[in-house]
């Protein structure tokens, strides 16, 4: 078999396809991989990010980790990578700050918003 070798500058436009895909911001893709906004930018740069970004950028931009890194697989982003329940824009943001946080304050948070929840609930009724 063949091998075949990884071109930064294809796998930099394949990231910043998921990107436009997603409709996001350099920061708001940041934040939902984890990362800050200088390492995306150097990711759309040519900087091969490492595996674990790969696998998040595969989920969000739902094709396969071999897509981004050969152009092979997903021809572009679409359902290749199972989802429970696929979450956009800032709702995918919003789940990667929440699980940055440790179990305690993610207990609280939940607890909060359910209580929010139901005051609206309440309220429109």
């Amino acid at each position: 078999m063949k091998e075949e070798s990884l071109h930064p500058q294809q796998i930099a436009r394949r990231i910043e396809q998921i990107l436009n895909a997603l409709g996001w911001t350099q920061e708001e893709l940041a934040a939902a991989l984890g990362v800050t906004q200088p390492a995306v930018s150097q990711y759309l740069k040519g900087r091969i990010p490492p595996a674990p970004i790969l696998y998040q950028l595969a989920r969000l931009g739902q094709t396969t980790m071999e897509w981004i890194l050969t152009g092979h697989g997903a021809s572009e982003p679409g359902p290749a990578v199972h989802e429970d329940r696929p979450g956009y824009g800032r709702e995918a943001a919003l789940l990667a700050l929440y699980r940055q946080l440790p179990p305690s304050l993610q207990t609280a948070l939940t607890n909060f918003l359910r209580q929010l929840v139901r005051s609206m609930q309440e309220r429109s009724q």
